[in-house]
């Protein structure tokens, strides 16, 4: 069990368990979902900004990316992250000299405007994933979680790398990450990572990538295979606020 605070100094204990199978243990990723109360989304931006300041000003060691939602059940939310990381990371951010200037600061200043937060770990599958050239984030991400079916997420996984192998090479970029906290066992994220939301809906090109690659027989079957290995999703879509984010460390 491990106390970890992060970016918005909540005290939480959580079981970890790293699930197999192409997961990377160096490359984790912190997750905040944060809703600000109705009616005080500027006044919580504003905050934020001074924040990310403050953060800045004392030596965060860590960046962090702030997301909007832009379309979803979950809209009107914010989802802050810190990504690459491994766990001995993790367990010495708390150590950090500023770590607790920066926890005080957030409950003086952004904590009274938020309503909720939820934290979870993601762990990137660095197998199935094609991410963005370095220095180059994402503008727009379309994600989808997926809630996997009882036995079913070895076909998953397979079904996915056949998709990747098919589609890597090209403009079209995303990541595969699974939670590994915060209640999500046996869930599925896959994100779009584009520049306008054109790139987040190229159905059309994956399927037309699928086709050249494999044939139209047997992209067919791959693609029945992965529709079939999940229960359920939920989809939304993520607008990169860069004045909200920290970078450059």
């Amino acid at each position: 069990m491990r106390s970890i605070r992060f970016f918005l100094g909540v005290a939480l204990a959580t079981f970890l368990t790293l699930p197999s199978g192409g997961l990377d243990a160096q490359n984790v990723t912190v997750r905040y979902n944060i809703t600000p109360y109705q009616g005080k989304a500027a006044a919580f931006e504003a905050a934020l900004k001074e924040h990310v300041a403050y953060r800045s000003a004392v030596g965060d060691t860590w960046n962090w990316t702030t997301l909007q939602m832009a379309a979803g059940a979950e809209l009107g939310e914010y989802v802050i992250i810190s990504g690459g990381h491994t766990w001995a990371d993790v367990d010495a951010y708390e150590a950090t000299p500023a770590f607790m200037l920066m926890q005080q600061h957030w409950f003086a200043t952004v904590q009274p405007l938020v309503e909720e937060v939820g934290m979870r770990f993601n762990v990137n599958n660095t197998d199935l994933s094609n991410p963005r050239p370095a220095g180059d984030p994402a503008r727009i991400i379309g994600a989808t979680r997926y809630w996997i079916a009882p036995t079913q997420m070895s076909t998953f996984l397979e079904a996915v790398g056949m998709f990747a192998e098919a589609l890597r090479g090209g403009d079209m970029y995303w990541s595969v990450t699974q939670p590994v906290s915060g209640g999500a066992g046996g869930t599925m994220l896959i994100a779009g990572l584009g520049d306008s939301w054109d790139d987040i809906r190229r159905n059309d090109e994956i399927a037309a990538g699928m086709n050249a690659h494999y044939g139209e027989a047997r992209a067919a079957e791959i693609t029945q295979m992965f529709f079939g290995s999940f229960l359920r999703t939920q989809e939304y879509v993520l607008r990169y606020r860069e004045d909200l984010s920290l970078t450059g460390n």
